[in-house]
């Protein structure tokens, strides 16, 4: 298992499993007849699903014809994010932050206006509500290829942030739902490394397999030719203080400090 995500999905159904193992839980039906899916644990005091989970509601207005469709209910851990398209909205909107990149993202994937419920064919994008921010919101970070070229870490990592709002992202939530980068996750040359921030010695610190130490002077994370990479995750902590993360072009060098 070489993909952070899939090693953070697997952490959080073994704790999902043994926060419900005792509890008849079951899963939160729609009201509405027209909305298909569910929110697990709705009713369940599990830990994982109250500091990661989010309910997140989905639904299609079309400009064209006005009709509201595709109607979708699920619960998430992680949102995903496309290294790519995120570099080429970067170029695009330069000047944008990190939450309005995703924004703009989410805004580029179209799906037509469903026919089958008498929608006119024409391509919308979904818009995503969410009533309730995290407490821990998890991006994971995902690459096209396991061998990524240096220019395009070093561009990707220039887009991202130590600080979000998440009520950018999502509808449903009011502006100002602050969360900042607490820890990256990332898994590369045979092994899983992770960037913490400690708030007791004021420091990101890095574990890998076997090695505890500080990245207080900035830990190189791309020196990166040929280098194995799948994904990452980013985990963003509802808190108030953000914690600088730095990245440098000249020979691809991305830093933690």
């Amino acid at each position: 298992m070489n993909d952070a995500s899939e090693v953070l999905g697997v952490i959080f159904d073994c704790l999902h499993r043994s926060f419900t193992s005792s509890l008849n839980v079951f899963d939160a039906e729609s009201e509405e007849s027209s909305c298909t899916g569910s929110w697990d644990c709705a009713n369940s005091p599990c830990l994982v699903h109250t500091l990661f989970g989010m309910d997140i509601f989905e639904k299609m207005n079309c400009y064209n014809c006005c009709l509201e469709s595709r109607h979708l209910k699920y619960t998430s851990f992680f949102h995903n994010i496309n290294a790519s398209a995120l570099r080429t909205m970067k170029s695009m909107y330069a000047d944008r932050s990190f939450d309005e990149l995703l924004k703009l993202v989410e805004m580029n994937h179209h799906l037509a206006c469903d026919p089958e419920t008498g929608g006119c064919g024409k391509l919308n994008y979904i818009h995503h509500i969410l009533s309730t921010p995290p407490h821990v919101f998890t991006t994971v970070l995902g690459w096209q290829t396991t061998c990524e070229n240096v220019d395009d870490i070093s561009s990707t990592l220039t887009a991202l942030d130590t600080e979000m709002d998440v009520g950018v992202l999502y509808r449903g939530l009011d502006p100002g739902n602050r969360h900042c980068l607490v820890s990256v996750v990332c898994y590369y040359g045979q092994h899983y490394h992770c960037f913490a921030y400690s708030h007791e010695h004021d420091r990101w610190i890095m574990y890998d397999d076997n090695t505890v130490k500080s990245s207080a002077y900035s830990y190189k994370l791309g020196h990166v030719s040929g280098m194995a990479m799948e994904s990452w995750a980013l985990h963003y902590n509802l808190h108030k203080h953000a914690h600088r993360i730095r990245a440098y072009s000249p020979g691809a060098e991305a830093c933690l400090d």
